[in-house]
Order: structure tokens, then sequence, then C-alpha cells
């Protein structure tokens, strides 16, 4: 008979071998292959790079399949959360500026993008309810992330660590190298916190050596290969508050010195001198200039311009050569949605990470592989947002998928962790009562006499 133990780590993803992951994959329902199918088709975008599959709309198809199969499996989230209702609010709010637009037609040509989302956030709380497939969706994501850290990764070494004006590209939603160095900052802080709180269960130190370079690793390098200020500025604020969080206050200044000093090292010369030159160059005055007229539009306008709206609002009122977005999500989302919009999503942001600051304590607390697994994507998610947040203040991504899959990440792993404790908490009420109840056969105080007499007997 094989051993029990050994017969359990083939379908435990937090071991993160090969096997257990397929194993676990093979094992879920098809709502959870098909998320991930959606992730992989609306990150990666094959049918870009293989034009034989370019038949079909399938980042439509995707979640369409996807939204089909939460009601086919009948997966579904636990209620609605505070950030459920949030959402619903902001979204409520994109609609309606739709409509009192300044263009309307602007809005509703973009409007099959918002609406992906909101279908997205619901599979994703509906279908990540249990510990085992938030853990398999997470290695899904950064899998599926490694295909463009490690492009970007090899494209900077090729061209020998130098500088290019260009920076890097992906693909999709990514193919402007200020957006694909901002998704590779999330790629490092959900990779890097899931690798570092799962290290005690994988049981070769060298296959962490391994993913450590491939995850963590390779997206920092195309961090610093997209010559991307915000990305990179994003990336060093996660890499001081990784370390600066931890225990061993002496030992993470050394690191993140020695890790600072590696990284900046591998910053081209040219690169070096466009920090030095940030807010003299060309590049930083034209969105300083965009930055002011966005604050003039949010004040003519206290209820947004409109969903969208931003590029032809912006050529018909103001008189400029160059027309580009605003290259800041805060401002952005004041200018569209208007004070209330605005307020909104800073309230979602800072309610995504009160909720996932609540779940990481209460998880290190449960402790054991899940327990510690849902402890680093809350951490990572957490990271991810802060860097998200400061690269967005430098470019215009309000509206990609980056706010809304952490919004709904964080959602459903709030309710994860608040059914895990549940059930622990509903185990030792039943492990006390079953514990605390006579036994048959044993006499008890105040017993009648004739009972007494009869179990005697």
């Amino acid at each position: 008979m094989r051993d029990a133990r050994v017969a359990a780590q083939e379908y435990n993803p937090h071991t993160l071998t090969f096997g257990a992951i397929y194993n676990g994959f093979r094992r879920e329902s098809a709502a959870l292959w098909f998320l991930c199918f959606y992730i992989l088709v609306e990150y990666l975008r094959p049918q870009q790079m293989y034009k034989a599959i370019d038949i079909l709309p399938w980042g439509q198809l995707s979640i369409v399949l996807c939204f089909a199969s939460v009601f086919v499996t009948k997966s579904r989230s636990t209620g609605a959360n505070a950030m459920d209702k949030m959402f619903i609010a902001i979204s409520l709010l994109v609609i309606l500026s739709g409509f009192m637009a300044w263009d309307p037609a602007i809005s509703w040509k973009y409007w099959s993008t918002y609406a992906s989302w909101m279908l997205m956030y619901f599979c994703i709380v509906s279908i990540l309810n249990s510990p085992h497939r938030m853990l398999l969706f997470v290695i899904a994501f950064i899998v599926i992330n490694f295909k463009l850290s490690q492009h970007g990764a090899r494209s900077f070494a090729t061209r020998g660590f130098g500088f290019a004006k260009h920076g890097l590209s992906g693909a999709g939603w990514f193919h402007n190298s200020g957006e694909l160095a901002l998704q590779m900052v999330v790629m490092f802080a959900m990779s890097l916190s899931l690798l570092m709180g799962m290290k005690r269960y994988i049981t070769s130190n060298r296959r962490w050596q391994i993913l450590i370079l491939l995850f963590p690793a390779t997206a920092a390098l195309t961090v610093i290969g997209s010559s991307s200020r915000g990305g990179q500025l994003a990336l060093a604020a996660v890499v001081f508050l990784f370390f600066m969080k931890n225990k061993n206050f002496v030992r993470n200044v050394l690191a993140l010195a020695i890790v600072g000093y590696i990284g900046f090292s591998f910053l081209p010369e040219t690169q070096k001198a466009r920090f030095t030159t940030m807010g003299d160059d060309r590049t930083s005055e034209l969105r300083l200039l965009h930055w002011g007229h966005a604050w003039e539009v949010i004040k003519e306008e206290p209820f947004g311009i409109g969903y969208r709206n931003w590029s032809g609002y912006y050529e018909a009122n103001f008189d400029v050569e160059l027309v580009e977005q605003i290259h800041n999500s805060s401002l952005e989302a004041f200018v569209d949605l208007g004070y209330l919009g605005g307020a909104l999503v800073h309230v979602a942001i800072l309610m995504s990470l009160i909720m996932n600051r609540r779940t990481r304590r209460e998880m290190q607390r449960f402790g054991g592989p899940k327990g510690d697994a849902m402890a680093s994507i809350a951490h990572g998610l957490n990271l991810a947002l802060i860097g998200t947040f400061i690269a967005a203040m430098f470019m215009s991504v309000l509206f990609y998928p980056m706010f809304w899959v952490s919004f709904a990440l964080s959602s459903a792993l709030r309710k994860v962790s608040l059914g895990m404790l549940k059930n622990e908490s509903a185990a030792k009420t039943d492990s006390w009562f079953v514990q605390s109840k006579p036994k048959a056969g044993i006499s008890r105080p105040g017993m009648p006499p004739a009972e007494q007499e009869k179990l005697a007997s």
C-alpha cells in the first residue's frame, strides 16, 4: 500500500511541484479552468502572436464561457461583502457616466471593456471560493505572467542590459513599455510573497532557488529594462516594503542594501540620467501640462466628462499640439467619473488594503499550509496594489485589468479566509461537545440510585 502522506502530496499544490499542481487542476471543475483560460487570453493575447488561431473573438468567448461555467458548475460566492458592494457602486457610476458623458458615443465604444471587468469580477468571487482554488489560480496567474517576464528579461539581456528609448513591450494591455513594467511589478510582488511564504513546504531547496530566479527575478529585470521610471519607482517601493515589513531589522537592511545595489548596477547610464532630469525633460513637461489641464477639467466638470471621454474632450476644448492620455490614474478617475466616482475608486483601493491586511494577520495565526498560503497571497496582493498605485500616478491605467483583478481577488480571498476561520470554530465547538458529552455506562453526580444500580449490573 502506498504511503498516505506521499499520496496526499500528489494533490497538494502547496509543495509547488508540477505533479501536485497538475493533479490539483485535473480534479477541479471546468469553472476554474475557464477562469485561468480567460486570464491567459486576456494577458498574453496568443491570437496576436499566432495569426493562424486569430479566427475567433477569444477574449469575449473566454469570459462568456467562464461566466456560463459558474452556473453550470454551481460555483457561488458566500454573499456580498463591502468590496462587492463598492464594486457595484463604481460600476453603476461608470454606466451612468456613459449616459451623461460629454460624448456618449465614445463611452459606448469602449463599453465592452468595462463589461468584461464586471463579468471577470463576478467569476473570480464566485469560482475562487476555497483555499485550494485560490492557491491554484494564483499559481496559474504567476505562470501566465512568467511568459511576459521571461520575454522581457531575455530581450533586456540580448541588448546587453543597455538602455532603449522604446523600452520593452508585451502583448495586448501590456504592449506599451510602461504598462508592461506595471504588470511586472504585480508579478514580482505576488510571486516573491508566495515563494517566501511557502518556502518551508517546498521539499527541494534547489527547486525553490530556481523558482526565485524564474519568477520574481525575471519580473524585476523586465521592469529595469522597460525604461519606465514609474514602474521602476514602484518596484523600489515594493522591495523596500517587503524587506522592511519582516522581522530582523538589521538583516533586512543589509539585504535591502545589497538588492538595491544590484538593481541600481543593472540600470543603464542613460536610464540613471533620466532620473536626474525628472521634472525638467520633455516627457515630464508634457505630463505636468496634462495634469494641470486635468485639474481644470475636474473643477469645471464636478460630475465628470464620462467614461473614456478624455481624448475627445481634451482635443475639442484645449489648444494643444499633442493629445495624450492624462498619465495619472487618480486624476483619470475624477475626470471621467466626477468627484463621487473618483472618491469611490480611492476608497476601494484603501478598502482592499485593509481587507488584505486583516486576512494576512488572521491567516498567520491560523497557520498550516492553507493559512500560510492565504497569508502570502494577501501580502502579495497588498504589495502589488501599492506598486500599481505608485506606477499608475504616471500612467492612465484605471480601466486596465490591474485594479479590477486586485479588487476581485481581495474580495474572494477575504471570503475564503473568513470561511476557514468559521469552519475551524465549528470544528472546535463540535470537539468540545463530544468531549463534554457523558459517556454511556458511567454514573454521573445526581443520577438516581436506580439508574446507578442498573449501570453497575
